[in-house]
């Protein structure tokens, strides 16, 4: 019994006197911190603390918000005769990041748009708007729409399937050159000797560097540009605006 006594004695010492030395520890932290009417008691403290932590109207917060509102993109479809491709392509599209509008320049002239087919398949994270034409021609899609809010347009044919990643990488090109036209199909002109000039893909040659593969365009099927670009379009002369072939 002695024994338990005596290791009980020992061990009680053992916690007294660390207890000791963590209570003198924090009375002299205590004493090296400034008094509280420095900061106006409890309530100033607290004070503090809230200017200190990040506000709602923070307006580092609302340039964000501006900048990903301008990373946003819309996309222009033009169609005819093609309302299932077209409701598979819109499903397609839906999953595109960045994407604020589909605009779809509905060609079937006195046909009734698939809006309300599309609408009862919803809901729909992008929003589409159906343009309908008074006639079956390939520049109705070259016009400035209204509804357009975006600087970045991507013009996509209807028949045509761009993957999610594609247009997400062709989307950062743009924005390095916003003024360029960046696109999925190029093409080359080649003049002959008698001045008159040849289209075509990589196989066309030119007679001055026989060349396959000097490209001088994008078609507008596949690609990113600038929204001032349809007006700039619209702005051009009528007689050039007539040399633009309708669809056959």
């Amino acid at each position: 019994m002695r024994l338990l006594r005596c290791c009980f004695g020992i061990r009680r010492k053992f916690i007294i006197f660390p207890l000791l030395l963590i209570l003198l520890v924090g009375a002299a932290l205590t004493a090296l911190l400034p008094p509280a009417e420095d900061h106006g008691g409890v309530v100033g403290v607290l004070g503090v603390l809230r200017r200190a932590a990040p506000q709602k109207g923070n307006p580092a917060q609302a340039q964000l918000a501006d900048t990903s509102e301008e990373e946003k993109f819309t996309i222009i479809i033009q169609t005819y005769n093609r309302t299932d491709i077209l409701l598979r392509l819109l499903n397609h599209y839906q999953a595109v990041p960045h994407l604020q509008m589909i605009i779809i320049v509905w060609n079937n002239i006195r046909e009734e748009t698939p809006g309300k087919l599309w609408e009862s398949l919803g809901p729909h994270p992008v929003q589409v708007i159906f343009k309908e034409q008074a006639s079956n021609q390939m520049r109705n899609r070259l016009q400035p729409f209204p509804e357009i809010a975006t600087n970045a347009v991507l013009m996509l044919d209807d028949d045509t399937l761009v993957s999610v990643p594609d247009i997400t990488f062709a989307l950062s090109v743009w924005k390095q050159f916003p003024d360029q036209i960046v696109g999925f199909v190029p093409r080359k002109h080649v003049s002959t000797a008698g001045g008159v000039y040849s289209y075509g893909s990589f196989e066309l040659q030119n007679p001055e560097a026989a060349g396959g593969d000097m490209y001088s365009m994008v078609l507008i099927g596949a690609a990113f540009f600038h929204q001032r670009y349809l007006q700039l379009f619209q702005d051009q002369p009528k007689q050039k605006l007539l040399k633009v072939r309708p669809n056959p």
